[in-house]
């Protein structure tokens, strides 16, 4: 029987002809999949939110001209929305907050699956408050998490402000505003310090806002989870600084953390009344307190102190 060599050729350049291609697809599989990996570290990876992006105050048509002489302020770390029972619920978020004017609220996420938003505009919905958030940190190149604020005061104007972050792997960011409260500009200052303490950021941090908070005009209130106890010495200067009050100093420390780490300080202010509101909607408890302006600011005065401006939104 005779060979055909022709055919055998042709059949071993189809062959390497398919395997080139094989090897080829491989490539290219191999490629789109490194790609698709760049993409998903770079969107996982844990970036500062840009520091001059404007703040936008959303619902401004739900503020007002505080009608009462007391002032009814509060903070509380949300645990973003997740309750010592596992489930994440806002709404028994927003039912531990009834019958306060601002309220600052800490680790606050903007989910990046659902585009809801983030999670301080669904707590305002359900009090009927403005909101505001003020992002820290982006992840899956959006604004993902940060600290937020509900106010039934009108804000003048207000400013984000990055915390030192020497460890570079987790961000911080303060808010201070401005708002207007029996004719007083009332100064702000919210805050979430991490406890990072390998780096000393916590340390770091914590000296940063103290300073800032002692450098405001009266009146002032510094409201936020500072991760520690008043043993630590910055938070023992602010309790001894002359003019300065830890709001929940005389309440009986709450059943959720014994031990709390968070706080209000105020200057030029009295407390009426204060309380720590337990509730399953967190790992923290709610700091409230009710308060009245001192006849008079410690330096006799009160200007206006214009750090940035404020976008406002319907």
């Amino acid at each position: 029987m005779s060979e055909n060599p022709g055919s055998s050729v042709t059949l071993d350049s189809t062959a390497t002809t398919r395997r080139g291609t094989a090897r080829r697809g491989r490539w290219l599989v191999g490629l789109a999949l490194v790609a698709v990996a760049a993409i998903v570290a770079d969107g996982a990876w844990q970036k500062p939110a840009d520091p001059v992006e404007p703040l936008t105050l959303q619902k401004q048509d739900r503020v007002g001209t505080l009608d009462s002489t007391a002032l009814r302020v509060a903070t509380f770390n949300i645990h973003a929305g997740v309750g010592r029972d596992g489930i994440r619920d806002l709404g028994r978020t927003a039912a531990a907050l009834p019958n306060l004017d601002v309220v600052a609220l800490q680790e606050v996420r903007n989910p990046f699956w659902g585009f809801q938003g983030p999670q301080v505009s669904a707590v305002a919905d359900k009090l009927g408050m403005a909101w505001l958030f003020v992002p820290a940190e982006r992840r899956w190149w959006r604004n993902d998490y940060g600290n937020g604020l509900l106010t039934r005061a009108a804000l003048t104007d207000c400013v984000r402000i990055p915390l030192p972050t020497p460890a570079r792997h987790r961000f911080r960011a303060a808010l201070l505003a401005n708002f207007l409260h029996q004719g007083r500009i009332v100064h702000l200052l919210a805050v979430h310090i991490d406890k990072d303490l390998e780096q000393n950021t916590h340390d770091i941090q914590l000296r940063t806002v103290a300073d800032l908070f002692l450098s405001l005009r009266e009146p002032a209130i510094l409201l936020g989870d500072l991760n520690d106890f008043s043993t630590h010495p910055e938070i023992v200067r602010l309790l001894q600084t002359p003019g300065v009050h830890s709001a929940l100093a005389d309440v009986p420390r709450p059943t959720v953390k014994s031990d709390p780490i968070d706080w209000i300080f105020t200057r030029g202010f009295r407390t009426v009344r204060a309380e720590w509101r337990p509730t399953p909607s967190s790992d923290h408890p709610v700091a409230c307190a009710e308060l009245e302006l001192s006849e008079r600011s410690a330096d006799g005065s009160d200007p206006v102190t214009r750090t940035a401006s404020l976008s406002l939104q319907r």
